[in-house]
């Protein structure tokens, strides 16, 4: 399956399991929908594209975490913790901006010889729609990574879309 044809199918999927809820009012993220379900995808330096999870544990603390894909078609793992700042900002009734900072790490899953850690930090834009239940993150992650060469790298920009239960 193609890399085009594995995006469509979790964005079909996503859509399928979220529909019911759209008749729900307001979308209350991070409040009575604490679990969100997508997909995320980053440049080569940012993390793996594949199937993305978000949990609240407060209001606006959260845990996220990515598997999926990263570079040549291994397969990487993201966790993160996160802090949303302020209560967001909002924009008339169509939904609210808001901002986030924390810190996770990347484990890269192959044989000694291919396996890449790092420490990363976060900072995120979102969106949430008023209406549905529905995030559209930006991040960006600087790191250290943990290789046969350690160093500091800017490890790029990835973004999210993510249904809430």
């Amino acid at each position: 399956m193609t890399r085009t044809k594995r995006w469509a199918a979790w964005l079909v999927c996503a859509a399928t399991l979220g529909a019911p809820a759209v008749a729900s009012a307001g979308s209350g993220i991070g409040r009575a929908r604490r679990l969100g379900v997508g997909v995320a995808g980053s440049s080569r330096d940012a993390g793996p594209s594949g199937l993305s999870l978000k949990y609240f544990f407060r209001r606006r603390v959260a845990a996220q975490a990515t598997l999926g894909w990263y570079g040549g078609g291994r397969l990487g793992v993201n966790l993160d913790g996160v802090a949303e700042i302020g209560s967001g900002i909002r924009v008339g009734g169509a939904g609210t901006v808001t901002v986030a900072v924390g810190a996770g790490v990347f484990a890269l899953l192959g044989n000694q010889n291919n396996s890449l850690y790092s420490v990363n930090g976060v900072l995120e834009v979102g969106w949430r729609f008023a209406r549905f239940p529905l995030e559209v993150v930006l991040g960006w992650r600087p790191a250290y990574r943990f290789d046969i060469t350690p160093a500091l790298t800017p490890r790029s920009s990835g973004a999210a879309v993510r249904w809430f239960f």
